[in-house]
């Protein structure tokens, strides 16, 4: 099989995820033609996207051929030794680096990197379709959950301390290195019903919770909630808190984040990477289908990503950017999409 039908079978395989993607991107493309929100899809803002896949996308593939390479293993499964350039022939024909799994590889990152910066797009569009308006709600909500207390007030005594809040803080930005490298895993993943799931579940999971919901129940979150409510803030005194935290240099990368993102909406840049959205969590619904994913691979794995699910959640609000309702909503829905992504494969 040459690599032009090995491709052309990957865009079969993955014709739902595709299908989505496009699907997105027309409907981005529209909104702005029909002048709803005007100039929403006309630049390329998030060209990190495009050059983290094909810079990347080479690791899995070199690394598995070289594995290949130094464990040749004969048709009874013993390990053999041919030297030179028979033995790189050989890793090559007995070995797991297909034309298919590079096919595989090569679209999904290409069309992830597409759908990013749709997201993007429609993450700019929010404030415009809807104003930031469900933050007094939200907060109230989060008050009334948790024992008449705001969620913060709780992890204070636990997480209120320097080097825990350090820790938080760049675990937190941890979690975008993982989107490419959850690319990379998946994309390489030789469980091909996995894989499919895997980036159909996080595409619908993106559009519904990040776009549908996030427009629907508009919110800036706490770290906000002051210059979007117009009403004293319940979370000064946190935001006082991480203000007195610093590393050698700068401020906690939250504060300083916050901080661009708020002055970057002021301004109405053309980056839709700064624009705002609280409700619900992507970063919980994203790693929420990591633990998904990795219980068909270990349970060590799924042990490790569950605990940093967890360390996402708590750093979500201990840094003031969710109220943990975002949070907990996610948490109820990505699973419900995992499965509805299973089921739609399934029947096809």
């Amino acid at each position: 099989m040459n690599f032009p039908s090995a491709s052309a079978g990957v865009l079969r395989e993955h014709r739902f995820f595709l299908g989505v993607v496009g699907t997105y991107l027309a409907a981005a493309v529209a909104l702005d033609r029909l002048g709803v929100v005007p100039g929403l899809a006309r630049t390329l803002t998030y060209t990190l996207a495009y050059l983290v896949a094909p810079a990347v996308a080479w690791i899995p593939v070199v690394g598995t051929f070289l594995l290949n390479r130094l464990t040749l293993q004969d048709s009874r499964g013993q390990r053999i030794r041919i030297d030179g350039w028979p033995g790189w022939v050989a890793a090559y024909r007995t070995g797991t680096v297909t034309r298919e799994r590079i096919a595989r590889l090569v679209v999904v990152a290409f069309a992830m990197a597409v759908f990013l910066n749709t997201f993007g797009w429609w993450k700019g569009a929010i404030p415009v379709l809807h104003p930031f308006a469900l933050d007094p709600e939200l907060a109230s909500l989060d008050r009334a959950l948790h024992f008449g207390r705001h969620p913060w007030e709780w992890l204070q005594p636990v997480l209120g301390h320097r080097g825990m809040t350090q820790a938080l803080d760049q675990a937190y930005w941890l979690w975008l290195l993982l989107i490419p490298l959850a690319t990379l895993w998946q994309g390489w993943n030789r469980d091909l019903r996995t894989q499919r799931q895997f980036f159909l579940a996080f595409v619908l999971a993106w559009i519904t919770l990040g776009t549908g919901l996030a427009t629907l129940w508009s919110s800036a979150g706490p770290c906000f909630y002051d210059v979007v409510a117009g009403a004293p803030s319940p979370y000064t005194e946190l935001l006082r808190y991480l203000d007195s935290v610093r590393y050698a240099d700068h401020a906690l990368y939250a504060r300083m984040t916050q901080d661009t993102l708020w002055q970057n909406y002021l301004r109405e840049p053309d980056n839709p990477w700064v624009r705002i959205s609280a409700m619900p969590s992507v970063h919980i619904a994203t790693c929420v289908l990591y633990v998904l994913a990795a219980r068909r691979a270990s349970r060590v794995l799924t042990a490790i990503a569950a605990g940093y699910a967890l360390v996402i959640l708590l750093g979500s609000v201990h840094l003031g950017w969710h109220y943990a309702v975002d949070g907990y909503v996610s948490l109820v829905l990505t699973p419900v999409i995992w499965w509805v992504s299973g089921q739609l494969l399934a029947a096809d």
